[in-house]
């Protein structure tokens, strides 16, 4: 409806909205085919209308969809080209979510190294906006890689961080992460009592 009202208004700006809307509803759906033919009719209407934020999202979402579907080079690709806009538009929450998600195709693509420098900026980001949500976020991502690294003392400290600011945020979902990659490092050091009572705290 918002696309036939927009076509028949010439509402551009509605009509690139209603392409991304479209998007999203396939994306979170699993149609992933049918949300990229969306996305990508929206991008051109953002580019006519040098709407930065409205392209770098949808560009960020195909990002996102290309990463489930296992095509990290294309993925990569995309959220760069997200991080261009929102960095140009200087709208830090968006510019460290794209940061945030390159950080994490590194880190499946076992490029830690690479997966901490990105990880790293978006700290910096959300630590200056100061939310805990986001904050919990990326200090549960700093441990993972960390963990995957093998450096245990640092990954040892992100989940702590990230256990302390997940509490704060009511974040359940990350704070089962957290204390379950908490677990994981007690029992490496064969901490098994205390590591038992973070793996139950993960379970509950």
């Amino acid at each position: 409806q918002s696309i036939e009202l927009a076509k028949k208004i010439d509402y551009i700006p509605g009509l690139g909205d209603a392409y991304t809307r479209i998007g999203i509803a396939y994306d979170v759906s699993g149609k992933y085919d049918s949300s990229i033919y969306y996305y990508e009719k929206a991008l051109p209407i953002y580019n006519e209308l040098n709407n930065l934020k409205g392209r770098g999202s949808a560009l960020n979402n195909l990002g996102l969809i290309y990463w489930n579907l296992a095509d990290y080079d294309k993925a990569l690709v995309y959220f760069f080209d997200a991080l261009k806009d929102f960095e140009t538009i200087k709208n830090d929450k968006y510019r460290a979510n794209a940061l945030n998600n390159i950080g994490l195709i590194y880190d499946d693509t076992k490029n830690f190294k690479q997966a901490l420098v990105y990880h790293y900026k978006a700290r910096e980001v959300y630590e200056k906006m100061n939310d805990s949500y986001l904050k919990g976020a990326v200090y549960n991502n700093l441990g993972n890689t960390y963990s995957n690294l093998s450096i245990n003392d640092s990954a040892a400290f992100y989940y702590r961080k990230a256990i302390d600011m997940q509490i704060l945020a009511k974040d359940d979902y990350g704070l089962s992460i957290a204390y379950s990659g908490y677990a994981t490092l007690l029992q490496i050091n064969k901490k098994y009592d205390e590591a038992l009572e973070y793996h139950f705290k993960s379970l509950e």
